[in-house]
């Protein structure tokens, strides 16, 4: 049960912060996530050996 005398305007400036918070801590793992998903890719993409022109066999 809540109290009789809740007052929504105070709750609402009160919490407010906390909204943007949790808001910014999401935000921060996404970019994160997103971005080391970027690097792994790019190790990925070359992953063959690679054989320099004199190096070839004759």
């Amino acid at each position: 049960m809540s109290p009789p005398d809740v007052n929504l305007e105070k709750q609402k400036r009160r919490h407010w912060p906390v909204f943007v918070g949790v808001a910014a801590a999401i935000a921060v793992a996404i970019v994160t996530w997103l971005a080391l998903e970027g690097q792994l890719d790019e190790a990925e993409e070359d992953t063959s050996p690679t054989v320099m022109e004199d190096e070839v066999a004759e």
